[in-house]
């Protein structure tokens, strides 16, 4: 299988630079994982160069997106901590973003990021546009000018499984108690599809 065969490279890759980065400061912890380690290898972790980076895995532009999703993540943070300091929500899965972005770049940016800004923002829900309606909390972003965020308490019911909030928990026959993500993942008995 492709995939698995992929899955096990990038594992050994992570792996491999993970233990030689951390040699100098976990000795001994870093030594006794490389000796475990299958494949081809020097003798002793601290034998090893440090990795580097090969040329093809750099990518200005994604990081250069990447940024700029990190810095309207802080703001993002610093909404929800003004919501849950009014108690209008516990953690941030039980909050409902609504994001308007008046910066040039962003609003197409985060249209093409949207399925990842709920994982991103550690969040059950994001709309995109409309935070100056009427939202529970509305926080403007001195950092990133034009940036409004709307809080409010996620819609729907809470998942047993991930706790994220959904308006699909309660329709499966089988695992009422269940989201639409995670329904598919019990189903195949805990392996993703």
């Amino acid at each position: 299988d492709p995939r698995r065969r992929a899955a096990q490279t990038a594992c050994y890759d992570i792996f491999s630079a993970l233990a030689r980065l951390m040699a100098p400061i976990l000795t001994f912890t870093a030594e006794e994982a490389w000796r475990h380690a299958p494949g081809v290898k020097a003798e002793s972790v601290h034998l090893e160069r440090f990795p580097e980076v090969p040329r093809e895995w750099l990518d200005d532009t994604l990081a250069r997106e990447w940024g700029r999703l990190l810095e309207v993540r802080r703001e993002v943070t610093k909404a929800l901590e003004t919501a849950r300091a009014q108690g209008l929500i516990g953690s941030g899965l039980e909050a409902r973003l609504r994001v308007a972005a008046a910066p040039e770049d962003l609003p197409e940016l985060l249209r093409a990021k949207r399925a990842l800004l709920p994982t991103l923002f550690i969040v059950s829900q994001v709309e995109l546009g409309g935070a100056r309606t009427s939202a529970a909390v509305q926080y403007e972003s001195q950092e990133i000018p034009g940036l409004v965020i709307g809080v409010d308490k996620a819609r729907g019911r809470k998942c047993q499984r991930c706790w994220t909030w959904s308006e699909q928990v309660g329709e499966h026959r089988t695992h009422p108690g269940l989201c639409e993500r995670c329904v598919p993942v019990v189903l195949a008995g805990g392996r993703a599809r």
